[in-house]
Formats: C-alpha cells, structure tokens, sequence
C-alpha cells in the first residue's frame, strides 16, 4: 500500500538524470554580410499546451496548477525537486496522473456511499495484516522491506504502520480497498476451478528434454585483456574450488554474494536446462565441463570463457512432468491474484460507467506512447 496516492502515481512516470535533445532554428544570413551569431529559437514548454481545466469530477474543476502543485509536494516529500525534470516528462505522465487522482476521488465517494469508514484504526489493521502476509509468504522480501524502512525511516515496521496509519490519503486508500475487495470476492472455489483449468498450463513443470542436463555455476568475471585481473579472479575461483570441496552446501550463498552473473543473484546460480550438442551463453569448453559432471558434483578446477572462470555444479534433471500442488500457500498465492485481476475488471468497468454518465470528464489525451523508462521503477 502506497503512502500517497501521488507518490505511487508519480513514481512511474519521472525518471531522474533525463537528456532532453533541444533543435534549434536556423535563419539565413544576408548574402556579403558577416554572419552574426543568430539567437537560439526558444523551445516552447510541452506544459503551456495543456489546459488550464484538466479534468472535471461531479462538476468540479481539476486544474492543471493542482496537478503540479500536488507534484511538487510529492517530490518535495521524497527530497526532490520537481525542476529538476524535463518539462516533456511532467507533460507526458500528466494524462495517467490526472486520471489516477479522479478515480481516486471516485472510488473514495463511492466506498463512503457504501458505508466504509476512513479511521487510523482500519487503516493500522489492514498494514499490520499485509506485512504479516507477507512474511509468511516471502521471509526474504519481509526482511528486505523491514531493512530498508530502519535505514530509510530510523523506524521498527510496527512504528512505520503506525506513522502510514495516521495519514489521511492512506486512510482514504484503505477504504478504497475495502470497498472493492467486498466487490471482488474471491471463494475456496474459484481459486480451485482456476488451478484446475490451468493445472497443465500453468502448474506442470515439464520433464527436461531428452539428453539434457541441468547446472548452477559460480562466475568469477575477468577484464578484457589484463592479465593480473585474469589473475586475480582464477586466483579467486580457484579459492572458491578449494571452499566447496570442504562446504558444498555453500555453493548457493556465495553464487549469490561472488557470482558476476545475473543468474547468482536472482537464482543462487541455477541455469537450468543445457541441451547436448547446442551451443550455450557460455562457451563450448563450459558445455563439456557441465555434461562431464556427476549429478551434484562441483568441478575441481575453474573452467574459462571469455566471461570469466567459472565453477560449475551438476543438479538433478527433471525426469518425468511435476503438478506443483494446490496447497495452502498457493491458495493464498492464487486468490490474491484473482482478487487483484477482479478488482481491476471492477474499478474500470466503474470509472468507465462514470465517464459515460458524464461525472468524469478528462480535458487532456492520452499520450501514444511512453519515452523510455518513465514506465516503471
């Protein structure tokens, strides 16, 4: 749950350290004349094109200076400095901005119309009930968050539900929410009718294709042409070698820590499926290394690419098609998923009778297409 309905709209749409490529206008100098250094034409602001009125909810006004002044709060609050940013940026996230705050204020009217109350208490309920969720779900993204709200915040997760709860726009979000999960509900049966009807789809893990195997690796990267770094890193895997000779249940924790491939960090070093006799990322030399290893065994010395040296690990093949089951976890895991894609359904199908009614109106267009990276952080 966002803190604010801006900060969580404006996350997406600004990208910080932005180039801004400006074309200037260039005017013919009068034959026999010295030139003369000509003005630079000046480039027109993308926001002055934008009306003064950008919306309107229930007859009311939203004006384009409600908008930036919101925008300049929000950033404010994260210590940033909305003229720091391209002027194109600000413009072009201003059709999903303006759209987010007038649902906002529709979906707000519409959970008190329904007799949901906004109260520290409610909203307090609900964090402390998504964090405890959470931990149970995933430890490791809990201790993730709860780090970065003590380095962040100086504060404790209860003290932090605390200080959220309290804020009127989290309050206004967790009626929100309780409005429309009462709308979405989502039963034992309809998550168990969703596994079954995408059990061979979505929920087999299929046998590992004939003649293949399955590895994790350890890679030690090494500059282009340097040989004492070259040194340095075989110097490195070779210390690793001699580490999981003694502890091969380590391999795992230091592909995470030591592996210079994105695969330590995301999968503790697993690459999965290497077909025989088709060429991998990784070379030839690393393929038969890979395929000469007993299942779980390490090689004994670090293997060369022109990435790296690489300590290589054997794992167990997948022989015949797995059904992950439908236990409690994936329950959980699966209705909150169906919740989420019917509260979407519902909150659009809302907004969407509200412009046909004639109680939203948005003065601005929808941009074609998003500038790179300003479409998520």
């Amino acid at each position: 749950m966002k803190s604010s309905l801006m900060k969580s709209l404006i996350a997406g749409m600004i990208v910080s350290g932005a180039a801004v490529s400006v074309s200037l206008t260039a005017q013919e100098a009068a034959p026999a004349a010295k030139p003369e250094a000509k003005p630079e034409a000046v480039k027109a602001n993308p926001l002055d094109a934008i009306p003064a009125v950008v919306a309107q909810y229930n007859g009311k006004d939203i004006t384009k200076q409600q908008i930036l002044d919101e925008i300049d709060k929000s950033l404010k609050e994260r210590g940033l400095d909305a003229n720091a940013y391209p002027p194109e940026m600000l413009a072009q996230g201003m059709f999903s901005i303006v759209k987010g705050k007038v649902q906002m204020d529709l979906f707000a009217d519409n959970a008190a119309k329904a007799g949901f109350k906004i109260n520290k208490e409610e909203a307090a309920k609900l964090l402390n009930q998504d964090f405890e969720n959470l931990k149970k779900l995933n430890a490791e993204q809990y201790a993730g968050i709860e780090a970065q709200i003590k380095a962040q915040e100086n504060m404790t997760v209860a003290q932090y539900i605390e200080k959220e709860a309290a804020k009127p726009e989290v309050q206004q979000q967790v009626a929100i929410y309780k409005w429309l999960t009462d709308n979405t509900e989502v039963t034992d049966k309809d998550v168990e009718k969703f596994y079954e009807e995408n059990k061979a789809e979505r929920f087999t893990t299929p046998a590992d294709p004939e003649g293949s195997i399955r590895a994790a690796h350890i890679m030690i990267a090494v500059k282009a042409d340097d040989d004492k770094a070259s040194e340095e890193s075989l110097k490195k895997a070779t210390e690793i070698i001699a580490k999981l000779q003694k502890e091969p249940a380590a391999f795992d924790a230091i592909a995470q820590a030591d592996s210079a491939c994105p695969s330590g960090k995301m999968n503790k070093g697993q690459l999965g499926v290497l077909v025989k006799d088709r060429p991998g990322y990784y070379g030839k030399e690393f393929d038969q290394a890979a395929f000469g290893l007993e299942v779980g065994k390490i090689t004994e010395k670090p293997v060369k690419s022109e990435h790296g040296y690489h300590i290589i690990r054997r794992d167990a093949s997948v022989a015949k098609a797995e059904v992950l089951p439908l236990d409690d976890t994936m329950k959980e895991q699966l209705k909150g998923m169906l919740r989420n894609k019917n509260m979407q359904e519902f909150s659009n199908n809302v907004f969407d009778q509200a412009v046909k009614d004639g109680k939203v109106k948005i003065f601005i267009s929808e941009p074609q297409q998003m500038p790179f990276g300003m479409m998520g952080q």
